[in-house]
């Protein structure tokens, strides 16, 4: 790469930005806009452009709409050519470098986030010798929508179709293909477990991250029914043809406005509201998801992601959805996990294993949804270590939990970034963040995080300040959930 930041591509020349510490390229097309006739097509290759792309600064974003109350700021840049990469390179690299690479896949239910928000920004793996590859991808109805006129999964096509580009380009940058990591958190984890289970999925990754994961996958025939819904909705027939004439910001929309929205019954709940069913509802809400197909998902995705050779780190937070649950409804008891479905050896179990948590319901919903996954993922899987991240949050948002998103600035060691205060308080620990984000590293680079195995007497480390520890059997309560996932 010449002193200009300047890199060639399969589609021709780009140029990014030199920021000194690290260099950025923005919004690189793995894949030709999918609007028009391919808005809900499988993804097709880029068109070649002439002379120099100019990639200094970040391109269309999937999400079109203005987010409000996210944790992670999550910036919506208009524009067509969503299927883009965003790549972070050390400075003054020769393409011969042969730098481990992360590829990054962001959360938002599958429905929302941008793959440009300053908590991505790879700065500091690109000091620590790594370079960082964000992938923006269809959300929502394009990607998961179901009709009879359009293939299924056109947002798993397009992660497979990002990591191609990754595997023919990288190196262009400093890269080493053979070398990629693929790491998300919440939706994004989802997304890396959903891969994982995708038929040679080996000769693109060859190691994966997954954090706060969650196991919602649909079938054929709800996501045609959620589709079907989508379609009321916006006043529009439900086939791919029909929706490809509708704007993409009344596409945006639909999540909030569908009857089971994550979260809308948790808001409207009070003291009379069957938290055994609200419970169900808040936890089983996400419609629009990856969809066992038969074709290329054949597998729930726990089963697909415990069958894969990948060395793989798994974690999640303490609280993730505590705060998401009134707290109102206090202590869960036996008969109400019975009511859930879990078995009832397995509920007085769990209960005794949470010792009376006074966080109750709300610590149920972090469990099912979350906490859950990593066990029922890291049971009986080789090559394979665990996390939790246990920091309590001292900002204005919910202090004293270790909520969702939560560990994120730890792990980009951007503990001054736009947003972190409002979520962490004033001077979230710098130690802490170098622990985390040196774990990070030391596995994308080849070796373990620093820590035993979950092999090893299920060990996982805790993630804490004034220090961390490393406990066995750190998920014993959560794997008793393992019947109700």
């Amino acid at each position: 790469m010449s002193s200009d930041a300047i890199a060639r591509t399969s589609g021709g020349l780009v140029r990014g930005l030199d920021r000194g510490d690290s260099r950025v390229f923005y919004g690189i097309p793995y894949a030709a806009p999918p609007s028009g006739d391919l808005a809900f097509e499988l993804p097709r290759p880029p068109a070649p452009w002439a002379g120099v792309r100019d990639a200094t600064a970040p391109t269309a974003t999937a999400q079109q709409m203005n987010v409000k109350g996210s944790t992670i700021p999550e910036p919506s840049v208009p524009g067509l050519d969503i299927l883009t990469v965003n790549v972070f390179t050390p400075p003054g690299i020769a393409p011969e470098a042969g730098w481990p690479v992360l590829a990054y896949i962001h959360g938002g239910a599958y429905t929302s986030g941008s793959p440009v928000s300053p908590w991505y920004d790879g700065a500091a793996f690109n000091r620590d010798g790594v370079i960082v590859v964000t992938i923006g991808y269809r959300l929502g109805v394009p990607g998961f929508g179901e009709f009879t006129d359009a293939p299924s999964n056109r947002a798993v096509h397009d992660w497979l179709a990002a990591l191609a580009w990754i595997r023919g380009n990288i190196a262009a940058f400093g890269g080493d293909p053979g070398r990629l990591t693929l790491a998300g958190q919440s939706a994004g984890a989802g997304a890396v477990l959903t891969l994982l289970g995708v038929e040679g999925i080996e000769a693109f990754v060859h190691r994966a991250i997954a954090v706060s994961p969650i196991l919602a996958m649909t079938t054929p025939d709800r996501a045609r029914g959620t589709t079907a819904e989508a379609a009321e909705l916006l006043a529009a027939e439900p086939c791919a043809k029909s929706f490809a004439t509708l704007p993409r910001l009344g596409m945006d929309q639909v999540p909030s406005r569908l009857r089971n929205t994550f979260g809308a019954a948790a808001r409207a709940s009070t003291p009379e509201t069957d938290p055994v069913t609200l419970l169900r509802k808040t936890s089983r809400s996400l419609e629009f998801a990856p969809v066992l197909d038969g074709d290329l998902l054949t597998r729930p995705i726990a089963e697909g992601a415990r069958r894969s050779r990948v060395p793989l780190l798994i974690g999640a937070t303490a609280h993730e959805m505590n705060t998401d649950i009134p707290p109102f409804f206090g202590a869960c008891d036996h008969t109400s996990l019975t009511r859930l479905g879990l078995p009832d050896e397995e509920a007085r179990q769990y209960l005794s294993l949470r010792g009376g948590d006074p966080e109750g319901w709300r610590q149920l919903l972090s469990d099912l949804m979350f906490r859950a996954v990593v066990p029922a993922v890291a049971e009986g899987r080789e090559s394979t270590w665990a996390c939790d991240f246990g920091y309590p949050a001292r900002g204005e948002l919910n202090p004293g939990y270790a909520f969702h998103c939560t560990d994120l600035p730890f792990v980009w060691d951007c503990l001054g970034a736009e947003g972190v205060s409002r979520a962490l308080g004033a001077a979230p620990p710098q130690d802490l963040a170098d622990e985390v984000h040196g774990a990070w590293v030391s596995f994308i680079a080849g070796g373990g995080p620093g820590w035993p195995p979950y092999a090893e007497m299920r060990s996982v480390r805790r993630f804490g300040h004034p220090e961390s520890t490393t406990v066995p059997d750190g998920y014993a309560a959560e794997s008793r959930l393992a019947g109700l996932l």
